[in-house]
């Protein structure tokens, strides 16, 4: 009976362990199924919120890249827009400052086309004016020669007739006079008077005659006491200067006579200076004209100078400009493509910022999952 019971009992025991185990088993089977249930829905819930999250956040994510593009590009369009009509201003600028150098360039050039043309006239009335009065000086100069060839010729006509009526009574006279001196003091002494007047007659007469054709020729530079003198080349290598014979010099070539005019009397001096003074007046035209040329050129040339000078400035200030504006051009481009790079960066950036913050929600969602 002991051993029935013990086993009874043991039996019992088994069968109210296993119907416990399976009462739990099945309540534990039933509870994890409705905490599984539970924690699907929790997780669907969780996930279509976190996923509403993340839609919202992609959503202003993107709307704020919409809006920073947008900003980016209407920035652009601005920046184009401004840099051509500043382009527009600088070549509407540059067209009129061109006009404005091509006006005062053409105005400068008629001005000086006009001054030229001026100064060429004036040349020229001052260069036939100066002929003119070369042809009245020669004119006159010629009609003198041949006045003083008339009154030369009418002069020695005269003369020859004089001479004939001199000659006529003079003979009678002689006549007489030899018939009265015979009679008086005798042949001899008559002769030798007759000889001594008649000498001192034709001396004066003879130097009326070279007096008169010293005034008929003129001025005659040999006979006055001159200098022998060897000439001497100048810098320009014209024979201008002159020098003393050397002791045991040899043959000189180029000789000249100089004329000593502190030992002529005054009337020589002055018979020289008028003379010389057609000549001298020449030269000193000459001169003057040889002056007035240099100074037209060196004024031309300094006017031809300013010009290039001005030229030379107004190109240099336009490249100035130019290179001026390529340079802020390169800038502007520079800062166009350096604000590309950091809006490319930042974008970039902040994906990768959403990323993570995505990645860090979803994190227990899938623990949750894998639990």
């Amino acid at each position: 009976r002991g051993r029935v019971s013990r086993r009874r009992d043991q039996r019992q025991r088994r069968v109210q362990q296993f119907i416990r185990r399976r009462s739990l088993a099945l309540v534990d089977r039933t509870r994890f199924r409705l905490q599984s249930r539970m924690a699907r829905r929790l997780q669907q819930a969780l996930r279509g919120r976190l996923a509403c999250a993340a839609v919202r956040r992609r959503s202003r994510a993107a709307v704020t890249i919409q809006r920073r593009w947008r900003c980016f590009w209407r920035r652009g369009v601005f920046e184009r827009e401004k840099e051509a009509g500043a382009i527009l201003v600088r070549a509407a600028w540059m067209w009129r400052q061109m006009q404005a150098q091509r006006t005062r360039s053409a105005a400068s050039t008629r001005i000086i086309s006009v001054w030229r043309g001026y100064c060429v006239r004036q040349n020229i009335l001052h260069l036939g004016r100066c002929a003119d009065k070369i042809g009245n000086w020669w004119r006159t100069l010629q009609n003198v020669w041949e006045t003083n060839s008339m009154v030369s010729d009418l002069l020695v006509i005269k003369k020859e007739m004089l001479d004939l009526f001199r000659t006529r009574y003079a003979i009678i006279i002689q006549r007489y006079w030899r018939f009265w001196r015979r009679r008086e003091q005798g042949f001899r002494r008559f002769r030798r008077a007759v000889v001594h007047l008649q000498s001192h007659w034709r001396r004066r007469k003879a130097a009326e005659e070279v007096q008169l054709l010293r005034l008929i020729t003129g001025l005659n530079v040999r006979r006055f006491p001159h200098q022998l003198v060897a000439l001497a080349p100048d810098r320009d290598h014209r024979l201008t200067r002159y020098r003393a014979f050397r002791t045991r010099e040899g043959v000189v070539r180029r000789t000249a006579k100089l004329v000593r005019l502190k030992i002529l009397p005054k009337r020589f001096l002055d018979m020289f200076q008028e003379a010389l003074a057609p000549l001298v007046s020449f030269v000193r035209h000459r001169r003057r004209m040889r002056a007035l040329c240099t100074i037209q050129s060196i004024w031309r040339g300094v006017v031809v100078r300013r010009q290039l000078w001005h030229q030379r400035d107004a190109v240099v200030r336009i490249q100035s400009v130019w290179r001026g504006m390529l340079a802020r051009r390169r800038a502007e481009k520079k800062r166009q493509s350096i604000l590309l790079v950091q809006a490319w960066t930042r974008g970039v950036l902040a994906r990768a910022a959403v990323r993570g913050a995505s990645a860090k929600l979803d994190a227990p969602a899938a623990e949750c999952n894998a639990d």
